[in-house]
């Protein structure tokens, strides 16, 4: 009975509409938490906004006077602005969102990054075969990842990483390479994040001769780069004046990079490039190893996990990307047959995923998390393949 009641139109219809009313009140009932100016101080949502009204307006972006000026006229408290330090590409996102009012298109940002998760965890279930009947386990094990959701409270562009990942699997796997190269611009977002899965693609492309994809990145990113550089020419020597004077190191974000300086000496910067340099060590070994063999919804999740471990620079919302191989995990255990080590895998996950949603404290002794996640990983992968190679072992009845 309940499986002929899921296969009919109307219940279908029923949980669409249940949903998005849930979503409709929740952004009804918080529209005036996000929007007033004691949000603002912690708003990062703001960077974007302001940036973006600096650059349709012939002002600078990169400015910290600038932006502190607009973020106080949209009722900020702090000292100091909440600066954008994407490159100048983000600002053909961030302007068309300056030209709405601050309220509606912060609660426009909310809605449209809760919806493109939500269709990014739909498209990864059915990507790694999730069960039907278990896509519910799917959106909960994805929406309620920490990094997610306090990206999502304070208005991050992080999801858009996530997007240009999802986007580029679907593509890959549907065999559309210029779509494929179209969302993996989508990580020049944030570079420094997914840089070993932006690396990856290079080598594969060249790899294969899959030139469609190296050439849908460049004209995406080209055109994203005019638009801002159209509206304001100086663009570019805005960002690179910036990047010399108010380089975002100075910040002690919870990288590996940033405890290297803690422990021996925050003066040297150089320390935060040393994993991103093991990280790229790494990859060229694997690719080494699976290139012949290479699959990328196999090889997508461990690029990012690694990615997420040694990146240069990043906080913790950077992770969201993480639902990827959170979701093919879930898949896994998902499948038929329960037992003691897929308890145990799924149990790591609500362990680590709560300490990081409710253990409250300075975002850099969150450095843990990455690596954590990797080892997370690293052992449900390794029970995935023990009973892989188990079953193939087994007579057939």
């Amino acid at each position: 009975m309940l499986t002929s009641l899921r296969q009919n139109p109307y219940y279908r219809l029923f949980i669409w509409v249940a949903a998005f009313t849930c979503v409709g009140l929740v952004l009804w009932i918080g529209m005036d938490a996000v929007t007033g100016p004691e949000w603002m101080v912690t708003d990062d949502y703001a960077e974007y906004w302001t940036a973006g009204q600096l650059n349709l307006t012939g002002g600078n972006p990169y400015d910290p006077h600038q932006m502190l000026v607009l973020q106080r006229n949209l009722g900020a408290r702090q000292q100091e602005p909440v600066m954008m330090w994407n490159p100048p590409w983000m600002l053909s996102v961030a302007m068309p969102l300056s030209l709405i009012s601050y309220p509606l298109s912060r609660v426009l940002w909310l809605l449209f990054s809760f919806l493109v998760v939500f269709v990014c965890i739909n498209r990864l279930w059915s990507l790694y075969g999730g069960p039907q009947q278990a896509r519910w386990i799917g959106w909960i094990a994805g929406l309620a990842f920490a990094p997610f959701l306090d990206g999502l409270r304070i208005g991050q562009s992080s999801v858009l990483i996530l997007v240009g990942v999802v986007g580029f699997l679907h593509a890959i796997h549907h065999r559309r390479p210029w779509l494929a190269g179209a969302f993996l611009s989508f990580l020049a977002v944030k570079p420094q994040v997914l840089y070993l899965f932006a690396i990856a693609a290079l080598f594969w492309s060249v790899n294969n001769r899959q030139w469609p994809v190296l050439v849908g990145a460049v004209i995406v990113l080209a055109l994203a780069t005019i638009i801002a550089w159209v509206a304001n020419p100086g663009v570019f020597g805005q960002y690179q004046q910036a990047i010399r004077n108010y380089s975002p190191l100075i910040w002690a974000t919870p990288t590996l990079g940033g405890l290297f300086r803690l422990l021996f000496g925050t003066q040297k910067i150089w320390l935060q490039y040393v994993p991103p340099a093991i990280g790229f060590l790494w990859f060229l070994d694997h690719w080494r190893r699976q290139r012949k063999r290479w699959d990328w919804l196999d090889q997508a999740p461990l690029l990012i996990l690694v990615s997420s471990v040694t990146m240069a620079y990043g906080w913790t919302w950077d992770l969201t990307a993480a639902i990827v191989p959170i979701i093919q995990i879930t898949v896994w255990i998902m499948m038929p047959g329960w037992d003691m080590e897929k308890v145990i895998i799924a149990a790591g996950y609500a362990i680590v995923n709560s300490v990081d949603l409710f253990v409250s404290g300075l975002q850099f002794w969150m450095w843990w998390l990455p690596p954590v996640l990797l080892i997370w990983y690293l052992a449900a992968i390794r029970i995935m393949r023990k009973r892989s190679l188990r079953s193939l072992h087994e007579p057939a009845i």
